[in-house]
């Protein structure tokens, strides 16, 4: 034994409890702050008080600090900024033209009961609010005519209120003797089934209503959730609010002594420690600042350009400048620091915000993680969309804004929606790839329309109506020219498809194409002939190069026997007759045009 008392846990019953598999602060207690025990059940360990508490930081600190607003509006903006068209995808296409048109030009434009934004709008403030605030609900409504609407609540509006509650449980309505905390009503497994949503009449009394939430329910209550037995969505400010406040202090005070230090011009020392009389003299008293403990007069004067400090100095008189060294380095890296994990903790990266701070590699895998985290708020997106399409399809129906379709799942099931683009590091590079994976068969094009903010089917239709519109062009462009213009050559000149355009029918001639043309047409179809072994096989006596060159477009010298080669050697003279092979029998040239071939 050497003599150190080693902390020993007892049990309920008196026993000595064995264990330390694991550290314990318990038993390292002097060695670490204490901690809070939390409590198993997640409506006990962040209370209503505690939400409503980081509810009022949060908001205050998104609006107050820009860097933390613009983090949570550029995800938002990159999330929910653009597209989201309902694309149709079912049999019915005259149904599905009329849904389509029904919701892009009537319900997606007016959805907001209130009449302010049309529905992507709606969506882009949602993420806006399940990051700031940590939930809103979405209500389905309708107006006087029976028009589908919604109406957003936002989370500061959801609560128990004082009226209809009682020890934690609802006392009245549907809903009455059911346990609710928070604004949420559950059921007797712990299942929320209902929001309260407060509010005030007309005489400006509190009053509340209770909405169902979940299948079949009137509200859609929407948050990103972290934990099982969740009710209610935290604001993601609120893991770091404690660090936004810091450095919202120390950016305070930092520019406080900034402005004053550039404020002062002199500090001047004398016997007397005052300025000459006449000047203005503005005179403080420092207590216990002076010998012995006593009072030290401040004494400072006006000067344009700066202020001048006079002090009280026993040795002598002296003048200097003010040396300011705040903010240091250290604290620089100290406050990025803080700010890197309080925006991490909503959903972005630092290098999205300060772009001159990444370097290229680095750029690629902070990218990749921004567009999880964009992918996060617009699958809570799409549950929602889904679920208001739904909801303006059927009170159409109902209604009679729209047909009817005799197959539900046609009607309430076949539907996509277009997605904005994503984060890229380098989008031509990344589309020159996408080009080479679908040759390859190894993605999409409604892929790849995704990554670019479009949708397949919208790219297919608005493709078809150029690609006839082209067609008539080029019909008219050969009738107009009376036949010299082929039809095919019309196409070539509208809109040219290939870097190496086909240069027309085969044993169509170059006449009458500019030399430019015909020398770069010519360069093409050469270095194609390089690429793809079209010169190897040739020099094997494997292609007859004289009916390729006829195949494409090029004139033919009928004069040349096969194999086709018009080239000279080096006296000058045509070469196109037998070949000239060495010893193993490769080929190493061709003798003059004028000898016989061999036989």
């Amino acid at each position: 034994m050497n003599g150190r008392r080693r902390p020993v846990l007892y049990g309920p019953n008196g026993r000595v409890l064995a264990g330390g598999l694991y550290p314990s602060v318990g038993r390292s207690g002097r060695w670490y702050r204490p901690r809070p025990s939390v409590p198993a059940d997640f409506s006990r360990a962040v209370t209503g008080w505690d939400r409503r508490e980081m509810l009022d930081y949060s908001r205050a600190l998104f609006a107050q600090l820009a860097n933390l607003g613009s983090a949570i509006l550029e995800k938002n903006w990159w999330a929910f900024g653009d597209s989201w068209e309902p694309y149709y995808t079912g049999s019915n296409r005259a149904w599905g033209e009329e849904a389509s048109a029904f919701l892009r030009e009537q319900f997606f434009p007016h959805a907001d009961r209130h009449g302010r934004h049309d529905w992507l709008t709606l969506l882009y403030l949602s993420g806006i609010a399940w990051d700031r605030d940590g939930d809103d609900l979405m209500l389905l409504t309708e107006d006087e005519r029976g028009f589908p609407k919604v109406e957003m609540v936002s989370g500061a509006r959801i609560g128990d209120g004082q009226r209809g509650v009682s020890g934690g449980r609802v006392t009245e309505g549907r809903w009455a003797g059911r346990v609710i905390r928070d604004g949420i009503i559950f059921d007797g497994r712990g299942t929320p089934v209902a929001a309260r949503v407060l509010g005030l009449d007309e005489d400006g009394v509190e009053r509340y209503e209770d909405y169902s939430i979940g299948f079949g329910g009137r509200a859609d209550l929407a948050y990103l959730p972290e934990w099982h037995d969740q009710g209610r969505g935290i604001p993601l400010v609120g893991r770091c609010q404690l660090d936004w406040m810091d450095l919202q202090d120390i950016d305070t005070f930092l520019k406080r002594g900034i402005k004053r230090a550039t404020a002062v011009g002199l500090v001047r020392k004398n016997l007397e420690g005052e300025a000459p009389v006449g000047n203005e003299i503005v005179e403080e008293v420092l207590e216990g600042a002076g010998a012995g403990g006593g009072p030290q007069r401040l004494a400072y004067e006006e000067q344009e350009g700066g202020e001048v400090y006079w002090l009280r100095a026993e040795g002598g008189e002296s003048i200097e400048g003010l040396n300011y060294s705040t903010p240091h380095p250290n604290v620089e890296s100290f406050i990025a620091r803080i700010e890197r994990r309080g925006v991490k903790a909503v959903g972005w990266a630092y290098e999205l915000l300060y772009l001159n701070e990444s370097g290229r590699a680095a750029t690629r895998l902070v990218v990749d993680l921004g567009n999880q985290s964009i992918w996060k708020q617009q699958r809570l997106g799409l549950r929602r969309t889904w679920r208001v399409t739904r909801y303006a399809l059927a009170k159409g129906m109902k209604e009679g804004f729209l047909s009817r379709n005799p197959d539900p799942r046609d009607a309430f099931f076949a539907w996509d929606f277009g997605l904005p683009a994503p984060l890229s590091v380098d989008a031509g590079n990344d589309e020159q790839a996408d080009r080479e994976n679908l040759k390859m068969g190894t993605t999409t094009k409604a892929l790849i329309a995704q990554k670019q903010g479009r949708h397949w089917q919208e790219v297919a239709r608005q493709r078809k109506v150029e690609i006839l519109a082209l067609v008539e062009d080029a019909r008219e462009i050969e009738a107009a020219s009376g036949g010299r213009v082929s039809f095919e050559r019309a196409l070539e000149l509208l809109e040219q498809r290939s870097p190496n355009p086909a240069g027309g029918v085969r044993g169509e001639r170059l006449e009458g194409r500019g030399e430019k043309e015909v020398a770069e047409f010519r360069r093409a179809v050469w270095l194609g002939f390089q690429r793809d072994g079209t010169v190897s096989d040739v020099l094997a006596n494997q292609t007859d190069l004289k009916r390729l060159t006829e195949e494409v477009g090029l004139p033919v010298n009928e004069g040349y026997d096969d194999p086709y080669l018009p080239v000279r050697d080096d006296a000058g003279a045509l070469v196109g007759g037998g070949m000239v092979r060495d010893e193993e029998g490769d080929v190493i040239g061709a003798k003059p045009v004028e000898m016989k071939r061999e036989k």
